[in-house]
C-alpha cells in the first residue's frame, strides 16, 4: 500500500515530526471515525454572544428612549428594567459557553446548572433592590422592558443560530 504523509497540526511548543500513516488508516481519518468527526457533520457550533448581546443592549437603549418620551423617570425605569435583564443574562452566557467540547460535557452541565441558579438568584436579588431602593419608579415601564427582552431573548436564541465552526 502506499504511503501517505499528513501534515500534523502546529502545537505551542513548534512542530512536530510528520506521521506517516497507511491509505487505510488515513480513509479512516478522514472520514471522521477518528479525533473529531471532521466530515461526518459534526463540528463545534460557534454562539454568537457578541451579536446577541449587541442587540439586546440596542433594544434596551430605543425602549428607554420611547419610554423617555412618556416621561424622564419612565425612561429611566426602562433602562433599568433592561439591565435587569441583561446583566443575570449575559453572567449565564459566560458561564456556560466558557468551556466547549465533548471531553468537558461533565463540567459544562455543572456550569449550566449553577449558571442557571445564579441567574435566578440575581435577577431576584436585582428586583428586590430596585423596589426597596430606588424610591422614585415607574414600575408598568421597569415591568414592560423586562417582559419584552424576555420575550425578545426566546426569539433572539431561536432566529439567530449558532454558526458551525470552520
Amino acid at each position: 500500500m502506499p504511503e501517505v504523509t499528513k501534515k500534523p497540526p502546529q502545537f505551542r511548543s513548534g512542530r512536530v515530526e510528520q506521521l506517516s500513516v497507511n491509505t487505510y488508516n488515513s480513509r479512516a481519518w478522514n472520514s471522521g471515525r477518528f479525533l473529531g468527526m471532521a466530515r461526518s457533520g459534526h463540528r463545534i457550533n460557534r454562539v454568537p454572544l457578541l451579536r446577541w448581546l449587541v442587540i439586546e443592549c440596542t433594544a434596551i437603549v430605543v425602549m428607554a428612549l420611547l419610554w423617555a418620551m412618556h416621561s424622564r423617570l419612565a425612561g429611566y425605569s426602562a433602562l433599568v428594567g433592561g439591565l435587569i435583564f441583561l446583566v443575570p443574562n449575559t453572567w449565564f452566557a459566560y458561564q456556560v459557553y466558557k468551556v466547549e467540547g465533548a471531553r468537558n460535557m461533565s463540567r459544562m452541565i455543572g456550569n449550566l446548572f449553577r449558571a442557571e441558579s445564579v441567574k435566578l438568584a440575581l435577577t431576584a436579588v436585582f428586583f428586590a433592590a430596585v423596589f426597596n431602593l430606588m424610591e422614585p419608579i415607574y414600575v408598568p415601564a421597569l415591568l414592560f422592558t423586562f417582559a419584552v427582552m424576555v420575550v425578545m431573548g426566546a426569539a433572539l436564541r431561536w432566529f439567530i443560530r449558532p454558526r458551525p465552526q470552520r
